[in-house]
């Protein structure tokens, strides 16, 4: 029988939770997590983790964690030699994504994972986008608001949890609902695939230009 190993691309949000709920529930094991730090290796790119988040998902998923740093997201060439790290020493076929309908990220990162000897798997791949909110918010996924962009999302919605009324927010901004376009990013602190929910810790905001992230 085919192993059914898979490392997935993980920001720590709630698409590419959703994804590895997925892939669970169609019978693959998550062998590995793959975390993109910015090339300071203080913070993950675009959702802001730092060290205590990045520790706190590998023990909450009981899931190791591979950090790889990166000048910037799209760094081929050191992803590459990273997932084939990952692929051997995980002993993975699959690499999962939680991309959306982002046709260019899909391009790279089936690449990316073909060049790696990989299949790549896209769960979620031309789902609607209200759906996989809701989706998530059912099976109780708790998204801690991460980062907003004030330009478009009130700074209040920082630090909360993601429910109905929020949705609702963001189709009334006419925003994209799952934040694709990076209006907003989310932390998942517990669910059906954590071991235990994860710890936050302090309440600090910080801005970078229009965004505005919160540091648990």
């Amino acid at each position: 029988m085919e192993k059914k190993n898979f490392v997935i691309a993980y920001s720590g949000g709630k698409d590419s939770t959703l994804a590895i709920d997925r892939m669970i529930k169609d019978g693959f094991t998550c062998t590995a997590l793959i975390i993109l730090l910015s090339k300071n290796g203080h913070f993950s790119h675009m959702h802001g983790l730092d060290n205590y988040y990045i520790n706190e998902i590998e023990q909450c998923l009981d899931i190791p964690v591979i950090r790889v740093n990166t000048e910037e997201k799209h760094d081929f060439k050191n992803l590459k030699n990273s997932l084939i790290n990952v692929k051997t020493k995980y002993n993975a076929n699959y690499a999962c994504f939680g991309d959306i309908d982002q046709i260019g990220m899909k391009n790279f990162n089936s690449k990316l994972a073909r060049d790696c000897g990989l299949t790549p798997v896209f769960p979620l791949w031309k789902n609607d986008r209200e759906q996989i909110l809701k989706e998530v918010l059912d099976l109780d996924y708790k998204c801690c608001i991460k980062v907003i962009d004030s330009t478009l999302l009130p700074e209040d919605l920082l630090g909360k949890i993601l429910d109905e009324k929020m949705i609702e927010v963001f189709k009334s901004k006419d925003i994209d609902v799952c934040g694709e376009n990076g209006e907003y990013h989310t932390l998942v602190i517990d669910g059906p695939i954590f071991k235990k929910p994860i710890t936050l810790n302090s309440h600090l905001v910080k801005k970078v230009k229009d965004k505005y992230s919160i540091l648990l």
